[in-house]
């Protein structure tokens, strides 16, 4: 499930839930929920691979790089290639940020985050209607207690090429 973020642009999150629940379930019933669980698991994974450091990079790239590190502050003899700006609910760590430095071809990158909302609500959802009961004889319809959490965050990402490198010079402001 995805869901629009009002408020926040054409930014889009995925709904992050945690069901409260404590239930005595049939054999046939269990089955079914781990089959779509492991199912939920394979889509979730393969939704997940875009980088988001690449996804919102604007700048010059220059030649790929095989190595990368992540510095705390900025380097000195270097040359800024570019930047990514982004709002996200979950945060991306350095593998990403130093994924992405190799690809536009920085040998440095420095990344920072912010936390803009963070958001709890409970609300009652019904299983009845979607397929956990169908089917599974003495099932009965069961509307559960469900916890809603969600954050956003701002990240910002400066990706640098070390002159020893082979600095990039950039681009010559349009006349």
């Amino acid at each position: 499930m995805v869901a629009s973020e009002p408020g926040v642009g054409n930014f889009t999150r995925p709904a992050t839930t945690l069901v409260i629940v404590s239930l005595t379930f049939n054999a046939a019933c269990v089955q079914a929920m781990v089959i779509r669980g492991a199912l939920l698991s394979v889509v979730l994974a393969a939704g997940g691979c875009a980088n988001p450091f690449l996804n919102h990079y604007q700048g010059t790239r220059a030649p790929r790089v095989s190595t990368a590190h992540v510095a705390i502050l900025p380097p000195q003899n270097a040359t800024l290639l570019g930047t990514s700006d982004f709002l996200i609910e979950t945060v991306p760590g350095d593998p990403e940020a130093i994924a992405a430095a190799e690809a536009v071809g920085a040998d440095i990158v420095q990344w920072d985050r912010a936390l803009l909302r963070q958001e709890t609500t409970l609300h009652r959802q019904s299983l009845s209607g979607d397929g956990f009961t169908d089917g599974a004889p003495g099932a009965e319809a069961t509307e559960l207690p469900v916890v809603t959490e969600g954050a956003w965050y701002r990240i910002h990402a400066r990706f640098w090429r070390s002159e020893s490198r082979g600095g990039v010079n950039p681009p010559a402001p349009a006349e």
